[in-house]
């Protein structure tokens, strides 16, 4: 069933036409596919990202209105693990810094994220 839900989810974004559209379609991929391969969470870390980039949002934002919904025994969890060297080191890590940093750049830039 998981699965199934996935590959649905990853046939819809190839037929998105909007590159926010194509990541949330392949982060919710991931968020079903965790299901049935732990590994798949980071998935929804790196299209979730580009999702918030492509959509013009922010991160930052993003994430500190996550952190600030999650019960505080997850929200030490996950910021510690996302503070983590091996977490930094995984492409998802990877990919999540490197979002940040356009988004960052496109600040400077004095185009608006939000």
């Amino acid at each position: 069933m998981a699965q199934r839900a996935a590959v649905a989810a990853h046939a819809a974004a190839r037929h998105a036409d909007h590159d926010a559209a194509v990541a949330v379609a392949r982060a919710a991929g991931h968020a079903v596919a965790t299901a049935h391969a732990a590994d798949h969470c980071l998935g929804v870390v790196i299209y979730g990202a580009k999702a918030i980039t492509a959509a013009g949002g922010s991160i930052d934002e993003e994430l500190a209105w996550q952190l600030a919904r999650l019960p505080s025994r997850l929200r030490l969890l996950v910021t510690s693990a996302m503070n983590n060297r091996r977490f930094q080191a995984t492409t998802a890590g990877t990919i999540f810094m490197r979002e940040k940093a356009v988004a960052g750049r496109r600040r400077n830039r004095g185009q608006d994220t939000r």
